[in-house]
């Protein structure tokens, strides 16, 4: 009676196993990454490597290591730009403003007479700044993604999505601001940078990004895209066209909009 119980156990637990499956199995579905995640992967490894082209000191004379791409509908590279807030001896030169900027006052962009970004994607390497995420929102950018978090300055664009209370009365976020599609970047070399900074015991995250060790992190963010290995297909294009519009802004093809202030 005892044996006849325990093979009637046996046989429960081998078919409630066979019903719902192994629970400690990892599906390839679950192992694998999204189309869309591994397309912000490459284009923020681009954005990194666009930053280490011109990477600088706390004595250089551009401005901070920050920078970014645009990327449009069709997943095409469309601009870059770095932070030049130094050399343009202008605060509001950040990374953000001179890569929608100098889009929008191209040649090609005004013939077209485009005024807005929908449709395209802003990658960034730090999250985006109030003055830049107000005009993020107000040239209507479809997605924002960042490639590392700003402790001291972040959640801009949160805050201009939030309500706001006024006498009583809820004054609703602009339509413009809710639309944004605003996320950080799920990277190793994301969760490389947040890991260092905080235990960087310096003034901010721009004198962080100074130092050899984000421009080690930065370096193996350029290795990554050159030895990337796609998992879904959809994106081998899409790698090819990051790493030759990386080719071109390291051999000059591609010009710095600001380059007549720049001495490179």
């Amino acid at each position: 009676m005892k044996k006849n119980f325990i093979a009637l156990l046996v046989v429960i637990c081998v078919s409630s196993f066979a019903f719902i499956g192994d629970p400690f199995k990892v599906s390839n579905e679950d192992s694998l990454i999204s189309v869309k995640n591994e397309r912000d992967e490459i284009f923020m490894l681009l954005a990194y490597s666009v930053v280490l082209d011109n990477w600088q000191t706390y004595d250089s004379t551009r401005g901070y290591n920050i920078g970014g791409v645009l990327v449009n509908d069709k997943g095409e590279v469309v601009n870059w730009a770095r932070n030049s807030t130094k050399v343009c001896f202008d605060k509001t030169a950040h990374g953000e403003v001179r890569l929608l900027q100098s889009y929008l006052n191209d040649e090609k962009t005004r013939k077209a007479k485009i005024k807005y970004v929908d449709g395209c994607t802003v990658y960034t390497t730090l999250e985006p700044c109030m003055m830049c995420s107000g005009m993020l929102i107000f040239l209507k950018t479809d997605r924002v993604v960042y490639g590392q978090t700003d402790p001291g300055y972040g959640l801009n664009i949160e805050r201009l999505q939030s309500d706001i209370v006024v006498d009583q009365d809820t004054i609703p976020a602009n339509s413009r601001a809710k639309s944004l599609d605003n996320s950080l970047c799920k990277s190793d070399c994301t969760k490389s940078l947040d890991s260092a900074y905080s235990k960087f015991k310096g003034k901010g995250i721009v004198d962080f990004l100074y130092k050899d060790e984000a421009r080690r992190i930065y370096i193996q963010a350029r290795e990554k895209l050159l030895t990337y290995e796609v998992v879904n297909d959809e994106n081998k294009k899409i790698l090819k066209n990051a790493q030759n519009y990386l080719k071109k802004v390291e051999e000059k093809e591609v010009k710095d909009p600001c380059i007549k202030y720049v001495n490179r």
